[in-house]
């Protein structure tokens, strides 16, 4: 991607606006996280991605099946509802090993 500038006053309280264009460019609106770097002298604004973005574009990591997904969610809420009776389960399996 080729370099892209614009030039910007710096104002009260150190405050940097970012032209339209390139925070358009950026994909980067009002309460987006931004990681800010200083480089060989030079001010660096990177985007950081949010849930949604890691779940649209992100690097898959693990498959997960639906049933392995309701088998966690289903333990879960017995978990929730029952905390005595995940205890006694967890007992038992290690008792078995």
């Amino acid at each position: 991607m080729p370099w892209k500038a614009a030039e910007v006053r710096v104002s009260r309280g150190r405050r940097i606006v970012i032209p339209r264009r390139l925070a358009e460019e950026l994909g980067l609106e009002e309460g987006r996280r931004v990681l800010i770097e200083v480089r060989e002298g030079m001010l660096i604004v990177k985007p950081l991605p949010d849930a949604i973005d890691l779940a649209l574009r992100g690097d898959y990591v693990a498959e997960v099946s639906l049933e392995e997904i309701e088998e966690v969610s289903r333990e879960e809420q017995e978990r929730v509802r029952n905390p005595e009776s995940l205890h006694l389960r967890e007992r038992k399996t290690k008792a078995s090993f």
